[in-house]
């Protein structure tokens, strides 16, 4: 079926209607919060007190020492496999406090 010169998919009008009112930061920070519990498993989740996306740095609160020391190091990996989740590279930088 051809489209007819106005006409435009559902997914192109979504994606405008994003751009149109400054939504794409709120939908990045969602899909990285989804994301965080999925690709860290339960222990880290339930350690984990707030996240929140600042432009393309991701600030993890946690409730463990030991585990922020021990994320720190994986942050890189953190970061490639958030992003991949994402399909895009959303995240930068991670903080972890």
């Amino acid at each position: 079926m051809l489209k007819r010169s106005n006409e435009i998919s559902l997914k192109e009008a979504f994606e405008e209607l994003v751009n149109q009112y400054g939504l794409k930061p709120k939908l990045n920070e969602w899909s990285i919060k989804a994301s965080w519990a999925k690709l860290m498993g339960p222990h880290v989740d339930k350690a984990t007190q707030k996240i929140v996306l600042s432009k393309q740095t991701l600030i993890v609160e946690l409730n463990s020492a030991p585990l922020r020391q021990e994320l720190i190091y994986a942050s890189a990996k953190i970061i490639k496999l958030l992003n991949q989740e994402a399909g895009a590279p959303i995240i930068d930088k991670i903080v972890f406090r």
